[in-house]
């Protein structure tokens, strides 16, 4: 299963015991918009930047 297939509650689960970190699911989801947005056409924008950085930011606190 790739992780942008997760449900909330399973990423939740995979992020709260650290198999896998924001920073990754962010980019699995980032990679997957990317590659079928042509097709559905479902953003306006998408704000990859800020997305990472948000995602970093939840994995530092995490790690605290």
């Amino acid at each position: 299963m790739e992780l942008f297939e997760l449900t909330i509650a399973e990423a939740h689960g995979l992020l709260k015991s650290k198999e896998i970190s924001s920073v990754e699911l962010t980019n699995s989801v980032l990679e997957r918009i990317q590659a079928v947005e042509d097709r559905v056409d479902a953003f306006i924008t998408v704000t990859e930047k800020e997305a990472l950085q948000q995602a970093e930011k939840a994995d530092e606190e995490i790690a605290r």
